[in-house]
């Protein structure tokens, strides 16, 4: 069982809060490897309830370990690129976990921060080319539209077909 989510019943419950403290608590999510809304459940639980246990704590790294590899990416994006199914479902974790893949116009698949925006790091660098990825899902990414002829990053026309002329009497 989950100890971030008891067994007791739920209610959906809305909050206003600033800007600031919002991305606050997604950087602490982001460095504790939990979505945003787990972080915040498992603090007022611990605050109201008096749960010993705490909010998660962010995990140990090894610098040297981050040293040869570059930057490591968080483990909640490790996750989502491994048990994805599709690119909906990828796109789906990967925002519950702060981030959203973009493609730009160089053709290029990159991690960006969710809802910000901002370009992080190349697919490729993370060890998930867009090639790769698309023939897992066997399909392009979503909005990603080639014709003959065309870039990658270009926005291609679709065109339909004219139908062929042909001589006779129309029935």
């Amino acid at each position: 069982m989950n100890p971030m989510r008891p067994v007791t019943s739920m209610r959906l419950v809305s909050l206003n809060l600033p800007v600031k403290l919002i991305a606050a608590i997604g950087r602490a999510a982001h460095a504790a490897g939990v979505t945003p809304h787990d972080l915040v459940r498992s603090t007022l639980h611990h605050v109201f309830a008096g749960d010993a246990a705490g909010p998660p704590k962010p995990p140990q790294r090894d610098a040297q370990a981050e040293d040869e590899q570059g930057s490591v990416p968080p483990f909640a994006v490790q996750l989502a690129f491994t048990e994805a199914l599709g690119w909906l479902d990828l796109q789906s974790r990967l925002r519950a976990a702060g981030f959203v893949l973009r493609l730009g116009e160089d053709g290029v698949l990159a991690l960006h921060t969710w809802p910000a925006d901002h370009r992080l790091i190349d697919s490729a660098a993370l060890g998930q080319p867009l090639a790769d990825l698309t023939l897992r899902f066997r399909a392009a990414f979503p909005g990603q539209v080639l014709s003959e002829g065309a870039l990658p990053g270009a926005r291609a026309e679709r065109r339909l077909p004219t139908p062929p002329c042909r001589k006779g009497r129309a029935a």
